[in-house]
């Protein structure tokens, strides 16, 4: 009893599992299908600036913002302003959003030049969004960052509310199945005539 017991509680809670991702352009849609809090990074901080060709990281209370070599970023008038250029094999062509242990991302696209899409780069699946809500919700972590990448040219964009939802914690069914262990564990030291139904 106790060995079944703990191998449901490791297939259930410590197992690695499937990531399938759901992707949203409404962001009420996308609020409604998250579980746990929302933490919705506006950008109204002090500014912040990558020079071109230099790399470096902006922060913001929630994550960082990696920024590759070619770039000029920064965060500035409640906004983050970004350029990507079209994918290179030296991986200088992205920035990334350093954000482990997320379940779910969603942000407002304002702006990119050329109404061209962006390219998110979701725990390896690329999805594109142009102007507007893109969102994307998992069951389980995201990976460890989402990268926005370039197409065929490049990009020239605005973000505002970068919003994210932590991964939430399987409490209730550990807390379940610590009890369900004790309880057998309990029972088994009784003696045969002082347990239930005997």
């Amino acid at each position: 009893m106790i060995r079944a017991a703990l191998l449901l509680f490791i297939a259930l809670v410590l197992a690695p599992r499937a990531r399938a991702l759901t992707v949203y352009t409404d962001r009420t849609l996308w609020e409604e299908a998250v579980v746990g809090p929302v933490y919705t990074e506006s950008f109204d901080l002090p500014e912040q600036i990558v020079p071109t060709f230099a790399g470096g990281v902006l922060h913001t209370p929630a994550f960082d913002i990696l920024i590759g070599q070619v770039h000029e970023s920064w965060i500035s008038q409640g906004l983050f302003h970004g350029d990507v250029h079209p994918l290179e094999p030296n991986g200088l062509d992205a920035i990334v959003f350093n954000m482990p242990g997320v379940s779910a991302f969603g942000v407002d696209v304002l702006s990119v030049e050329d109404s061209l899409p962006l390219g998110f780069d979701v725990d390896g699946q690329l999805f594109f969004a142009s102007v507007g809500f893109f969102g994307v919700t998992s069951e389980s972590s995201l990976g460890s960052s989402i990268t926005i990448r370039g197409g065929s040219a490049p990009r020239f964009f605005n973000l505002d509310n970068v919003s994210l939802a932590p991964v939430p914690e399987p409490e209730g069914l550990a807390v379940l199945t610590v009890a369900a262990l004790v309880l057998s564990s309990a029972q088994r030291r009784l003696p045969r005539a002082a347990r239930p139904g005997a």
